[in-house]
């Protein structure tokens, strides 16, 4: 275990994705500023979760991402999760693990880091009061058949 001063004074930078940008090149230049170059999602091209859901791997900036992080140790990408999909009521848990896993699977394909983070993000689970202390299995079963 590491101890708190080497953690104390060791900080890795990242993001979660969504930038205001709506050049390419601006965006992931930006990304690659940081420890942890991110995947960029660009909000002003219509790149909203709920969109690119339903275009798996239809990303504005992941060839050219991909281009620059080709062989670079670790990158970040991210892809709504399935309990937010189902929470919207446009589609029950096997659609929503199926749109998942196609959208993580076509960006995963094309990312070429020695490495990759994914999260899954999971916006609406307190906005739609969901209590983990009574359910906390329900996001996790959904993870392991991702």
């Amino acid at each position: 275990m590491q101890n708190k001063e080497n953690i104390k004074h060791r900080r890795v930078i990242t993001q979660i994705g969504s930038l205001p940008y709506d050049d390419v090149d601006k965006a992931v230049n930006y990304s690659l500023q940081h420890d942890i170059p991110f995947l960029p999602e660009l909000l002003n091209l219509g790149e909203a979760a709920m969109e690119y859901i339903n275009n798996p791997g239809k990303m504005s900036c992941l060839d050219e991402f991909s281009r620059r992080t080709r062989g670079v140790d670790i990158v970040k990408a991210q892809c709504i999760g399935p309990a937010t999909l189902v929470l919207t009521g446009k589609y029950d848990a096997d659609e929503a693990v199926k749109r998942v896993y196609e959208h993580i699977e076509a960006i995963i394909g094309k990312l070429k880091a020695k490495n990759i983070i994914l999260f899954l993000d999971e916006p609406a689970l307190n906005q739609a009061g969901f209590n983990r202390k009574k359910s906390p299995q329900l996001c996790c079963d959904w993870v392991k058949a991702i």
